[in-house]
């Protein structure tokens, strides 16, 4: 997918899209209708990316009441706050709930989101997360890039951009060591 922008945005081809293309081996997309339905109101996993999509949809096609309906229903039904037209790429994994992140922020493809996550802005910048980052519980990112298959371990403060391929953790996160196969996995 290469760089991603606010000019290029990611935008679900049709409203059937919302509900598939953030498939993933932990979040199948339901083959039925009822499945889906079923999936919207019991699933975070699944619901998370679906109603966020959704808001993306309408708000691109100015239908901002649907828009609208669709961000808060993700607020109460998943505490899942995410701006009403927001950069995020398809392939995403929301892991839990409890995220927050800034409507300009930028979150690239295979990005690995776990619970109580905030994206931020310092000094009127936004955070963007590149490809395939793990952002671990309870971090904090602010205004700053996240490199490609980086781990921000859980509780990090991060207030200074991280390089690709690197852990970092602590308040400031500071860099703590290199991404191995063995700690990717998580």
């Amino acid at each position: 997918m290469g760089e991603m922008n606010k000019e290029q945005g990611v935008m679900a081809r049709g409203f059937w899209d919302c509900f598939s293309c953030d498939e993933n081996e932990m979040n199948p997309t339901p083959e039925r209708l009822t499945g889906k339905i079923f999936s919207l109101l019991m699933s975070s996993r699944y619901s998370m990316p679906v109603l966020m999509r959704l808001t993306q949809y309408f708000t691109r096609r100015n239908m901002g009441i649907l828009a609208t309906i669709c961000s808060r229903a993700n607020e109460i039904l998943n505490n899942f706050e995410h701006g009403i037209d927001p950069q995020i790429a398809e392939g995403v994994v929301f892991h839990h709930t409890g995220v927050v992140i800034t409507g300009s922020a930028i979150v690239e493809e295979g990005v690995h989101i776990f619970s109580n996550v905030l994206l931020g802005t310092r000094n009127g910048n936004a955070p963007h997360i590149k490809q395939y980052a793990k952002l671990a519980s309870h971090s904090v990112i602010l205004g700053v890039t996240v490199g490609v298959k980086a781990i921000v371990a859980p509780g990090a403060v991060v207030v200074k951009d991280v390089p690709d391929g690197v852990v970092v953790a602590g308040v400031p996160a500071k860099i703590i060591g290199k991404v191995t196969d063995a700690n990717y996995d998580f």
